[in-house]
Parts: structure tokens; sequence; C-alpha cells
């Protein structure tokens, strides 16, 4: 199948999934890399299997409910926790999409997800995802959310990652808030568009702490409606 299709960048997350290729993490407090096989050995191997279980969208689950939505499409949803959480909460439909996750209950990239009819969501979330998109593949992202969805509750990482497969990194369009604002207003008519702490690990309180110096933000939030100019 053609990449633009699937995604180019899907072999990325296919590895991941299929543990497959050598991953690497790294933080302040440990540096791994190598393959699942030698991860296991060192008794790391929950370290790689942790992937898409990160529940980005936790903190945010009382937000959504507050928007009432009559139906929801999670977006790199990967073993769907935050639509596990809503279905709890809420009596609607409420499903993930991921690019190559088995946990999804769709397998599809962001920018092309033809088993889904035109407006079929209410609102169309997304946490911590689409900075993994490639740039050229933003806007197509963007504008395939307003078809098939009439609102969006998104946050965006603006901080690179350390983690990567194979070499190659998994955030790949590490871009200003103002550039990702542009490109969701082409589509949206935002309500919301702010920033979100800094984070930084403080060994002393053995916690992340957020803060905001200058302009920098760790994440960007947008909430709007879909245009339909």
């Amino acid at each position: 199948m053609n990449t633009k299709d699937i995604g180019k960048d899907a072999w990325k997350y296919q590895k991941i999934y299929d543990k497959d290729g050598v991953l690497s993490k790294g933080g302040i407090q440990d540096k791994i890399e190598g393959t699942f096989e030698e991860y296991t050995k060192l008794g790391l191997g929950g370290k790689w299997k942790k992937y898409g279980h990160a529940f980005e969208g936790r903190d945010h689950i009382q937000e959504v409910v507050a928007l009432k939505p009559s139906s929801i499409l999670d977006i790199g949803c990967g073993h769907n926790e935050f639509c596990h959480a809503v279905r709890k909460i809420l009596k609607i439909k409420c499903i993930g999409a991921d690019i190559a996750c088995s946990g999804a209950d769709i397998v599809s990239p962001s920018h092309n997800m033809p088993t889904i009819s035109d407006k079929e969501f209410d609102l169309i979330t997304s946490f911590d995802c689409i900075e993994h998109i490639p740039e050229e593949e933003v806007d197509r992202s963007f504008k395939e959310f307003s078809r098939v969805g009439k609102r969006i509750f998104v946050k965006i990482c603006l901080e690179d990652s350390p983690t990567k497969i194979d070499g190659s990194p998994v955030h790949i369009c590490i871009k200003p808030k103002e550039w990702w604002i542009s490109v969701a207003e082409k589509y949206f008519t935002l309500e919301r568009a702010e920033v979100q702490g800094t984070s930084r690990f403080d060994p002393k309180e053995q916690r992340v702490i957020y803060n905001f110096p200058g302009d920098r933000a760790r994440s960007l939030l947008l909430y709007g409606e879909c245009r339909n100019d």
C-alpha cells in the first residue's frame, strides 16, 4: 500500500508495537537502548511494553465530559485507555484510531480515515499524538478532522522526545504554538488555544514540576468548532 495511504512514519509504530528493532528511551533518571529481548534480560521489558499505554488524556477527561459530546473519535489512541474511561462516564459512541496499535478500534493514519463517514463524530480528541505526524501530513490531518468531526479538543506536545526507534525520533514535528494555531485555524474556529507548562524532573522532590519560562510551553491545547466555509 502507498505510504500516502498508511502514513509516512507508520513503520516506526508498527515496529514498536511488534517489539521489533532497537528502541531508545532516555530521561533524567535513565537512558536505555536495545531490542525487546535485551530490555527483558535487564528486567526492563515493561518499559518497552509501556508504549501506547501513556493515557495522555487522563487529566482532561472531566474537561471533555463538560463539553457534552454526543460522540468521540480519539486520534492516536494507543491501547485506547481514554475511550475506555470515557465510556464508563458517558454512554456514547467513543472509539479510538491509531496508526498501528492493535488495541485501537480503527487502525488508520490521522490524515486518511476512509472508513469514517463525513461528520460522523461530534468531537475529535487527540492527546500528545499530532507532534508524531510528519509535517507534510499535518495539514491533511486537520482537514480530515474537519471532515469526520464537528469539533476538536487536541493537546500537542511542543517539546522533543528522547524516544527513538532504530535511531529515528518519534517526535518529528516540533513547531512553535503559532504554527500549530495557524494550521488548525484553516479548518476550525478556535475558542481555546492555551499553552501548558514546560516540565522538569526535580530530583530533590522526586516529581515533575511544570513552569512557564517566558513564552515556552510544554504543550498546546486547542478547542474549536469546524469551519463551514
